[in-house]
């Protein structure tokens, strides 16, 4: 099977995660974890007195695959250990696993 690129998108709170959606463009990846955090967000912000921000962070991780991150950050207190990250991982597709032929 061949190796396909992918977006991964998770949802992390502490050291929990949770798969939210896979994408083959890093546009789409970023669209649905930002709309994801913004929801987040807002339903922290109803009922806190101090209001939280989303923090946008750009990083490559241990082996070079870039990683983008998006957390919660209140105000006063700092980061809240709780958002969303997108990596680049290469996993194998079976849609894309073509026959090897010989000549």
């Amino acid at each position: 099977m061949k190796p396909v690129p992918l977006h991964i998108v998770r949802y992390f709170k502490g050291e929990d995660t949770r798969l939210l959606s896979k994408h083959l463009y890093k546009d789409a990846a970023f669209s649905v974890g930002n709309r994801f955090i913004n929801s987040l967000k807002d339903k922290i912000n109803e009922s806190a007195e101090v209001p939280v921000i989303i923090a946008i962070t750009h990083a490559e991780n241990d082996d070079g695959t870039p990683e983008t991150l998006l957390t919660l950050t209140s105000r006063s207190t700092g980061p809240l250990q709780e958002g969303v990250s997108i990596t680049l991982e290469a996993e194998r597709d079976p849609s894309w696993d073509y026959p090897q032929y010989s000549m």
